[in-house]
């Protein structure tokens, strides 16, 4: 196995040709943008019948059935931590000397849904008050992506179920328009036009500078481990403690990135692309904007929080945490 090693290792080849990865698409982008038929799903529930439509005990079981079929998740032998001390958002000191990574296979990566994730960190710009401009390479990448996470069998299992509860539309093209929507489109954020999406915040994370300069420039999102790893093992990223974990599963970490800190930040661990994607999902659609999307992974209780857009479908944040 090819075990990454903070004293040696050889840069492995997981930065698969594109090409490599491309099969039939879906044409994501070609059906884009959205019609008043794609959204009419929308108009069976309220937000609040949304939130009662799917109860916690379904969303319970689901999440055990995309855990048990998430077949390219890391094993715990596959994945070493080194925690080290615990900190507070407060606190603004070091207490972490290590990286948080001290051990990986990376062979993982070679699997089709890792290495078409990462073929995507070089595609936006990380500047949040910049405002994206996507070229067609980076189109070919962004649906080589989906096209790998939909071929799964967690990902199907996260369709079917919210097909059948009316909370995406039933036929395939119009379920395709309002995922990509949801993960893909590009909004305003506070300093710029077209320069943020759901897939950019969660799965990348954005350099937020304040208008305020007495006020420190932040990390906003990144709740993603492969992303946090591979910016670790560069140096880019300065890991400062955990302010709370569950071993190999999920944990809350604060950080700098460069000049830009993360005073908390969370994300799981060694679960596979598909599986975030599709959770982060299914709980934005079955409990959106509040915290009561509850589950359990490997016999622990586990919240998403997720915000969206009102009258949207686009993802603003999503992330893990612990009870209370």
């Amino acid at each position: 196995m090819c075990f990454y090693d903070w004293n040696s290792y050889d840069k492995p080849d997981y930065y698969i040709n594109i090409q490599e990865l491309e099969n039939v698409h879906s044409e994501w982008y070609s059906q884009y943008p959205l019609t008043p038929e794609d959204l009419a799903y929308m108009e069976e529930y309220t937000m609040a019948e949304r939130v009662s439509a799917v109860t916690d005990e379904e969303i319970d079981e689901l999440v055990k059935k995309m855990r048990q079929a998430d077949i390219n998740r890391a094993s715990k032998e596959d994945i070493k931590l080194n925690y080290q001390n615990l900190t507070t958002m407060e606190e603004d000191i070091d207490k972490a000397p290590k990286p948080l990574f001290a051990r990986i296979n990376q062979s993982l990566f070679h699997s089709p849904t890792y290495a078409a994730l990462i073929n995507l960190h070089n595609v936006f710009n990380r500047m949040e008050e910049a405002s994206e401009r996507l070229d067609d390479e980076d189109r070919i990448k962004i649906e080589t992506f989906l096209d790998a996470v939909a071929e799964t069998d967690v990902y199907q299992l996260m369709k079917s179920f919210l097909q059948k509860k009316g909370l995406m539309p039933k036929r395939t093209p119009r379920f395709n328009k309002v995922f990509f929507k949801m993960w893909f489109k590009l909004y305003d954020s506070d300093d710029a036009k077209k320069s943020s999406s759901g897939f950019e915040h969660v799965f990348l994370g954005e350099w937020k500078t304040p208008l305020n300069a007495s006020l420190p420039a932040i990390v906003d999102g990144m709740h993603n481990w492969v992303r946090y790893f591979l910016l670790e093992k560069t140096g880019e990223i300065n890991y400062k403690g955990y302010i709370e974990k569950v071993d190999n599963l999920l944990v809350t970490i604060k950080y700098d990135w460069g000049k830009y800190k993360k005073a908390i930040g969370s994300f799981l661990v060694g679960t596979s692309p598909e599986f975030e994607i599709s959770l982060y999902t299914l709980c934005m659609l079955a409990k959106p904007n509040i915290g009561n999307c509850r589950f359990h992974i490997d016999g622990q209780t586990m919240y998403v929080l997720s915000f969206k857009f009102r009258d949207d479908p686009a993802v603003i944040t999503t992330y893990p945490t612990l009870p209370e």
